[in-house]
């Protein structure tokens, strides 16, 4: 996927991944919301009876994203209800997401049509052993930098930081956080903190991810665009 600024939307790029798509030659097929409502190519497959015949679902990973990106960043996944009308009536839905409080899936299920007579809820719990949720109070609001201190606390006391990823709502924000802690800690600790944010270079994104996930960082301050790299 590319962004075209002038159409303010993600667009296919990959002329050969659609061509192998029309061949048939994949059983799963992973689009983002802009493709499936907006490439032509693409809708006219989904049009094609001969095509829709083989879908056995259609899979909506990260549903959150509908309620939480719908209202305006990335708007075409509030209109993912639309694909309702391209496949047979007896292709089910599945919208799967780790983070769906009763807010969120309430607009989920508006968004996406599902009917109360016609759904399952399935609730397996986001309890994992290898993650440790932390809640700290902030008395500054979102700029309160100073609140993250306890971040490098390892760090400052001689020992090693400890892997945690620290999402931020705002580009700028999550910069500026992974300045403020580099500061506080030694020299030899500064490298182990980076950001991640939609504006940098796909090539940097990839290659700051791999390197929190190899050990080669141990903070990431990162927007939700680190989740996009990592998908």
């Amino acid at each position: 996927m590319r962004y075209d600024s002038k159409r303010g939307c993600f667009l296919p790029h990959d002329k050969h991944s659609l061509q192998e798509i029309e061949q048939r030659k994949h059983r799963v097929i992973l689009v983002g919301p802009e493709m499936a409502l907006e490439s032509e190519r693409f809708s006219k497959l989904l049009r094609s009876p001969s095509f829709t015949q083989d879908v056995i679902a259609v899979v909506i990973d990260e549903a959150h994203c509908v309620s939480q990106w719908g209202d305006g960043f990335r708007p075409k996944y509030a209109e993912l209800r639309r694909l309702r009308a391209l496949v047979p009536h007896g292709v089910p839905f599945l919208a799967a997401s780790a983070t769906m409080p009763p807010g969120v899936l309430f607009d989920i299920k508006q968004k996406l049509s599902f009917g109360l007579d016609s759904t399952f809820f399935v609730n397996l719990g986001n309890d994992r052993p290898n993650i440790t949720p932390l809640v700290a109070r902030m008395t500054g609001g979102p700029a309160d930098l100073a609140a993250l201190d306890f971040v490098v606390q390892e760090g400052l006391s001689g020992g090693s930081l400890v892997k945690t990823v620290i999402f931020f709502g705002e580009r700028d924000l999550a910069y500026d956080a992974h300045r403020y802690l580099r500061n506080l800690v030694p020299d030899h600790l500064k490298s182990r903190i980076g950001f991640l944010h939609a504006l940098r270079g796909e090539h940097t994104k990839r290659e700051v991810m791999k390197d929190f996930q190899n050990g080669g960082l141990d903070i990431l301050c990162a927007t939700e665009a680190a989740g996009m790299v990592c998908g």
